[in-house]
């Protein structure tokens, strides 16, 4: 019966001296006909020691190689590839070696990447125009009934706790989300005309990991929802900006991004809505863009998820809208 090769390659580890590990690994990696098999090896090498160092000895180009032939092929799970690229590139200490990488994939694949509705495989550092004061804030320290937002939880099982340290906490259970087939997400939505950038803080909750962010609203096949995956989703560790396009569902951008607190900012300029992050409310990146007609007046809000297990808490410090 034939080994598996992350035991072959396990073995392998345990019989070589630790010295020797980065050029065994080097061999390894050249030796490789498909990516599926740095898979194999990425799988073999968790709970060893650091791997950084193998960056040097490690023929990047073969590896490139094998990357695109692989984001060529899976038509239908491309960001899955490119974030598990992304993610085995940093183990091998390749993270310099994304860029360039990413440049050889849009043109490889550019056809694809449109069809797609790809905007950017990686987040982009941007300076945010200075946005002044919020032409409105809600920091959830009232009932939100209250100041003209609505509630919606299609199925009534979800529970949201307001707090003046945090500002709302909201936990969803498993087999709630927001995509074509499943409307169940739970959000707090308020109606909104014209241009506008909106804000939100998000961070874990107190009985579980975050997967909540941003939504804009026109109906069910027209929406953005921009949000972290603590947990509990496809993109479990990853920020994903998504939209429903005249019933078409398109991932413009999902970047791998680990953080305890993360910013949002959604912005509308006619029809194209653009999402923003940042992990200290200062410094702004770019992580998507999609043109999706929506009639006024529009809704605009928070949103939490939970697509599988376990159940998830997430946290939304404030609200705001700026008039761009």
């Amino acid at each position: 019966e034939r080994i598996p090769l992350r035991i072959r390659y396990a073995i392998d580890l345990v019989v070589t001296p630790s010295d020797q590990h980065p050029e065994l690994i080097a061999r390894w990696v050249r030796s490789a006909e498909q990516f599926e098999e740095l898979q194999e090896i990425s799988d073999a090498l968790k709970g060893t020691s650091p791997t950084c160092e193998i960056a040097d000895v490690i023929d990047w180009a073969h590896v490139d190689k094998l990357a695109l032939k692989r984001f060529e092929r899976s038509e239908r799970a491309r960001w899955n590839n490119w974030i598990s690229i992304q993610r085995l590139y940093e183990a091998y200490g390749g993270r310099d070696q994304i860029p360039s990488l990413a440049e050889k994939v849009w043109k490889s694949v550019p056809e694809k990447l449109r069809e797609d509705g790809i905007t950017h495989l990686l987040l982009e550092p941007v300076e945010m125009e200075s946005t002044g004061e919020p032409s409105f804030q809600e920091d959830f320290s009232d009932d939100p009934a209250s100041g003209g937002w609505e509630w919606i939880d299609p199925r009534g099982d979800c529970t949201f706790t307001l707090d003046l340290t945090f500002g709302i906490e909201i936990g969803v259970p498993p087999r709630h989300n927001l995509w074509p087939d499943n409307l169940k997400a739970p959000r707090l939505l308020r109606a909104i005309s014209g241009d506008f950038i909106v804000e939100t803080k998000v961070s874990d909750g107190s009985e579980g990991k975050k997967l909540g962010g941003l939504l804009a609203w026109g109906d069910e096949n027209n929406f953005v929802r921009f949000y972290v995956a603590g947990s509990s989703d496809w993109y479990t560790g990853c920020v994903c900006y998504g939209c429903n396009v005249n019933g078409r569902f398109i991932h413009p951008g999902i970047h791998p991004l680990d953080a305890d607190t993360v910013w949002f900012r959604l912005e509308r300029r006619g029809d194209r809505f653009t999402g923003y992050v940042s992990l200290d409310g200062e410094t702004w990146y770019r992580c998507g863009w999609a043109d999706i007609p929506m009639e006024d007046p529009i809704k605009v809000g928070i949103l939490a998820l939970c697509p599988e297990s376990p159940a998830t808490s997430t946290r939304f410090e404030y609200f705001k809208v700026y008039r761009t």
